[in-house]
C-alpha cells in the first residue's frame, strides 16, 4: 500500500493509501502538486477483483469514501453499515466492482 499526505500548502491535513501500483503511480503523475509522496510499502494487502470487488476467500473488504469538500478527506471502513451510512451522508465509494471495493484485508 503506497501513502499520500495532502500538501499543507493545499489547505488539508489528510492522507491516502491505495493498493495499486496503477492507481500510486496515477497520483505522482497527476497530483504531484497536491499529494506528497510518503511511501509505497506503509503495509500489504491485497487488491480485489477489477470487475467484481470480490476478496479472495477469507479476506475482508476495505470500503474508501471520500467527502469531496473543499477539505477533502478520505475515510476507510471494513463495516458494510459504516460504509452504507457514508454514503448517505453524500461519502462517495472509491474502488473496484458494484461495491467499490478498494482493497482486501487478508485473513485472521
Amino acid at each position: 500500500v503506497c501513502r499520500f499526505y495532502r500538501r499543507p500548502e493545499a489547505g488539508l491535513d489528510s492522507h491516502f493509501y491505495s493498493a495499486s501500483t496503477a492507481e500510486c503511480q496515477a497520483v505522482i503523475a497527476q497530483f504531484s502538486a497536491a499529494w506528497i509522496y510518503e511511501s509505497g510499502d506503509v503495509f500489504n494487502v491485497d487488491l480485489p477483483d477489477p470487475a467484481s470487488g470480490a476478496c479472495t476467500p477469507g479476506g475482508s473488504a476495505v470500503y474508501r469514501l471520500y467527502n469531496n469538500h473543499a477539505d477533502l478527506n478520505h475515510r476507510y471502513t471494513t463495516s458494510l453499515s459504516v460504509r452504507t451510512e457514508m454514503l448517505n451522508a453524500g461519502w462517495i465509494a472509491e474502488g473496484y466492482g458494484p461495491m467499490a471495493v478498494a482493497m482486501c484485508a487478508p485473513p485472521q
